[in-house]
């Protein structure tokens, strides 16, 4: 699917902009699902409150194996690339896989993200909710370049009760801003540990209003950023707070990003953003367009050299 408008509001009601959804294919090992959903417009911002009218989840993926075999049921294709969800009286993006078996079912997950604008939901912007009984399934999560603002939550991982090897969530040039509760969200036990491993670079977390733990690492909440299978480096991350990431160390930075307009959830760059501009890391896995379809490596501090920014946004200087 793309370049397509979906838009509900009013008195109007839906519980999905896009839904996927249903049992696993039968037929084998490895077979599922490979959705691509590109520049396509989720509109429900003309919801007031929440529990009203409009769309409840702009995508909602839920899958479900039937069968004892190993189940891809998102394949490593699975895109979504520069679409915009927004004012949903739900999450944004929702997908949930679960399976009704307790030992060797796989059902496995691998989604990639890339230049998605997702802002003013009244629930996560994403949510990932692996209800996996089976013993040896994973999620695997790539986010590139993705704006996540202005909602209840930005992204939450949930109900993942395995100590599974494969569970990974990589976050690439991300801004995750000015969410009314916690910025990142993570519930449950990835590979041993309290957070899946993945390369966090060039990220913005600033501004979300997560309390208690979450207020320590810039609004995150069941995982330190700094944690070594984190990786994090060349990002800023307000209240970072720890020694293994603070900044000055990897590139990583506290400073206020200066963005168009923080309180009315503008969060691209201005040229007063000079601590983001020109300060991420080329060799990070960046993709080629921002948020806005722009060149992602643009010299935007004139100093004759293209340097990705930090954050969603790439930063193009007047000329």
């Amino acid at each position: 699917m793309r370049d397509c408008i979906i838009q509900i509001g009013g008195q109007d009601t839906a519980d999905f902009g896009i839904r996927i959804g249903g049992q696993a294919p039968m037929g084998g090992a490895d077979v599922g699902w490979t959705p691509i959903i590109i520049n396509t417009l989720i509109d429900s911002a003309g919801v007031a409150l929440p529990g009203t009218d409009g769309i409840l989840t702009g995508i909602d993926v839920d899958m479900h194996a039937t069968e004892d075999k190993n189940y891809r049921l998102m394949g490593p294709s699975s895109l979504l690339s520069h679409n915009e969800i927004r004012g949903c009286r739900g999450d944004g993006f929702r997908i949930r896989q679960s399976s009704d078996f307790e030992e060797s079912s796989r059902n496995n997950a691998v989604v990639q993200f890339v230049g998605n604008f997702i802002h003013d939901n009244h629930a996560a912007g994403i949510r990932m909710d692996w209800n996996e009984i089976g013993t040896a399934g994973y999620m695997s999560m790539h986010f590139k370049s993705d704006m996540l603002v202005g909602n209840d939550q930005g992204i939450v991982y949930e109900n993942f009760d395995e100590d599974t090897a494969g569970q990974n969530c990589t976050m690439i040039n991300l801004t995750i801003a000015g969410n009314a509760h916690e910025g990142i969200v993570f519930d449950g036990v990835f590979n041993g540990a309290g957070a899946p491993a993945g390369n966090v670079a060039n990220c913005i977390v600033w501004g979300n209003n997560g309390g208690g733990e979450a207020a320590q690492h810039g609004g995150t909440a069941g995982w330190d950023p700094c944690d070594a299978d984190s990786d994090m480096s060349y990002s800023n991350w307000m209240n970072i707070g720890t020694t293994n990431c603070s900044a000055g160390i990897d590139g990583n930075v506290e400073e206020d990003p200066q963005v168009v307009d923080e309180m009315g959830g503008d969060w691209h760059l201005t040229a007063a953003s000079t601590e983001m501009i020109d300060a991420g890391d080329n060799f990070a896995d960046i993709s080629l367009l921002d948020v806005d379809k722009q060149d992602r490596t643009i010299d935007g501090d004139d100093d004759e050299s293209a340097t990705v920014d930090m954050g969603a946004d790439e930063y193009v200087p007047e000329s």
